[in-house]
């Protein structure tokens, strides 16, 4: 089990990993030829091949939670708001993340977190530790799958019956949703998403809704916008916890990023 500093951060990086666009699907006309949308197997084959080239980019992310904690007759519920500006290297696999975490009713947190040759530090309100090699190892693994447009499209793979394809300006727009019992062919999909981190099947039961979009640009195939929904529920006799997530990014700047620069006073910290 993670102690608090691991949940903390775990809670911080799924804000990176766990990523706004929508469209009618309405096709336009046009005097020129039309170009034929791409369906949803051609445009992952051409993602995952664009994502080769991508050696760096910057994103920023916005998250909204809602959790109900349930004990007894009591319900309490829990709103926070996530804001983090997230730099990545991946060729060797570097991150600088600064999230602001506001809660209801307890003010704000700043979390800080350098990764870098395998080696995670972070910082809450300004103290900075290095964390044990399990929980570095463990957050690597989400970094990798959340980063690089390849792992993502092996992970969209597992619900290719569910992927549609749209069209928004001058995006090309992979989306699926589902709910009910059709979450229990998502199983394979949340699985890869947490491939660095123990997911008992029981806790990937508890979801009981999700929608996600990928949106990329038509003519480079990199990714510059995402958004992400999700409902779980594990409630049983009063007791348990419901929770809504929302997530939007905007993705950029690519290739612009060499190596991560940290700190000695970082570097230096103990664990």
């Amino acid at each position: 089990m993670l102690n608090r500093w691991g949940k903390v951060l775990l809670g911080a990086v799924v804000v990176f990993g766990l990523d706004g666009c929508a469209t009618d699907g309405t096709v336009k006309e046009s005097t020129d030829q039309e170009v034929a949308m791409p369906t949803a197997e051609e445009l992952i084959a051409k993602i995952t091949e664009a994502g080769e080239g991508l050696n760096s980019f910057v994103q920023e992310a916005q998250t909204w939670s809602n959790i109900n904690m349930g004990q007894s007759e009591k319900n309490d519920l829990q709103a926070s708001e996530t804001n983090s500006t997230t730099e990545v290297v991946l060729s060797p696999l570097q991150m600088h993340q600064v999230s602001l975490i506001k809660l209801s009713g307890k003010g704000e947190q700043l979390i800080e977190q350098y990764y870098i040759d395998n080696r995670l530090f972070i910082s809450i309100d300004g103290h900075w530790r290095e964390m044990p090699a399990d929980i570095s190892g463990n957050i690597g693994g989400i970094v990798q799958q959340s980063a690089s447009p390849g792992e993502r499209m092996e992970q969209l793979k597992t619900i290719l019956p569910y992927l549609k394809v749209t069209e928004e300006g001058d995006d090309y727009v992979l989306s699926a949703r589902a709910s009910g019992d059709q979450m229990k062919d998502f199983t394979a999909y949340y699985q890869v998403q947490y491939s660095g981190v123990e997911l008992p099947d029981q806790q990937i039961s508890e979801v009981k809704s999700m929608s996600t979009t990928y949106c990329v640009n038509k003519q480079t195939y990199l990714p510059t916008r995402t958004e992400d929904e999700m409902v779980t529920d594990n409630r049983a006799g009063g007791y348990g916890m419901y929770t809504e997530t929302k997530k939007k990014t905007t993705i950029g700047k690519y290739n612009t990023l060499a190596k991560m620069e940290i700190p000695e006073k970082v570097l230096n910290v103990q664990r």
